[in-house]
């Protein structure tokens, strides 16, 4: 005849392994739901950002035209180059690349904010336009710095007008993404505690049985060989 103490048990095992896989099942469904967001994201800046450019290089080529123009270019020979380097070049494609970059960057600073509470206390709180102030736009100089380099441009206003379409488009969401997705350190920690006391237990016994034993044995095999000699 089984115990019923076994049905508990069972029963307990059964709850309990359900519960951690619905865990698993919700957050790999939340994860989905937020890569194709984000994907609908990279794609619509990359076309917001691809038909800002397009407008720019109608400008800058009526820009240069002008006498104005052609002084700036003589002056400004090096940015001007990289202007016309980029200009000439696939905007869709440039678009894409400068997309993901400063996706890159936002991301990383994101994750960083989730991480160390700085989201909840200096982004949560704040409406849009507080977000766009004191996030968006420094947010976009970070961008600028990451870009200067990379595009080779001397004065970092042009990386800064570069990065701030894309910066601004995709902040938010990405603010959104790490605070759904992402712990925070406090989180971390408390689980971590949570397992090491549960499976402290397991960690005992592994060392009564396992790892003294073989550590009496070394001790002794080490006091053995100074006794012989």
């Amino acid at each position: 005849m089984i115990p019923k103490n076994s049905f508990k048990k069972l029963k307990e095992f059964q709850g309990n392994y359900f519960k951690r896989n619905n865990l698993y099942v919700n957050y790999g469904r939340k994860t989905c739901r937020e890569v194709e967001i984000i994907l609908i994201l990279l794609l619509t800046t990359a076309l917001i950002t691809s038909g800002f450019f397009y407008i720019f290089k109608l400008l800058w080529h009526a820009y240069v035209s002008t006498p104005v123009g052609k002084e700036y270019i003589s002056i400004f020979t090096e940015n001007s180059q990289a202007i016309f380097a980029i200009l000439s070049g696939n905007c869709i494609g440039f678009s894409i690349s400068l997309t993901l970059r400063a996706f890159y960057v936002c991301l990383a600073i994101c994750t960083a904010c989730r991480l160390f509470y700085i989201a909840r206390f200096f982004y949560d709180p704040r409406e849009f336009l507080g977000r766009l102030c004191f996030w968006g736009l420094p947010m976009a100089v970070m961008v600028a710095i990451y870009l200067r380099p990379i595009y080779k441009f001397t004065e970092w206003e042009m990386a800064l007008f570069l990065s701030v379409v894309p910066t601004l488009v995709m902040f938010t969401g990405c603010f959104r993404a790490t605070s759904l997705l992402l712990p925070e350190v406090g989180d971390i920690i408390a689980y971590l505690i949570t397992y090491l006391i549960k499976k402290g237990g397991v960690i005992k016994e592994c060392l009564i049985r396992q790892i003294l034993p073989r550590l009496k044995q070394k001790a002794q095999h080490i006091i053995d060989r100074i006794n012989a000699s």
